[in-house]
């Protein structure tokens, strides 16, 4: 029980010296592994290294990563939100309802909403209101994939 109510604040610091998350995260369960299993810990986490990479399913996250690239190199993005922010202009809180539904359109296509979101309605929106239209355009992903 010491070595898990050790292992946050650990991270905390380790983050918080600019070593960067992923291997903050692997230094702490690599040390508390070894603290917990002994010379064990290294059985242990080559098993959960190899129960993920065997996961075939995580397979289909470099076309998702891929094709949410080319939608915004290609500017077709950028092209949707317009024609989303035309489309629903007279609406009350057009702007609003045009980042859920290409929020939407995105999740059902690659899997992902677009990191620019926040930038593009901050300027019209009160920052608040912003950051819950776009929490709730990305909340699409998960409720089209179930």
């Amino acid at each position: 029980m010491l070595v898990a109510s050790l292992m946050f604040p650990a991270l905390f610091v380790l983050v918080l010296a600019g070593i960067p998350i992923a291997f903050s995260l692997a230094l702490v369960a690599a040390v508390a592994g070894f603290a917990r299993f002994g010379m064990l810990a290294p059985a242990q986490l080559y098993g959960s290294f190899y129960s993920a990479s065997t996961n075939f399913i995580l397979a289909a996250i470099p076309m998702f990563v891929l094709m949410g690239a080319i939608l915004e190199r290609s500017g077709i993005a950028e092209r949707l939100f317009k024609v989303m922010q035309l489309w629903m202009a007279r609406l009350p809180n057009g702007l609003a309802i045009a980042t859920i539904v290409m929020g939407a359109v995105f999740a059902a296509a690659a899997g992902v909403v677009g990191g620019r979101d926040p930038c593009r309605i901050a300027g019209v929106l009160a920052r608040g209101r912003a950051a819950r239209h776009v929490g709730a355009a990305a909340q699409r992903p998960v409720q089209v994939q179930h």
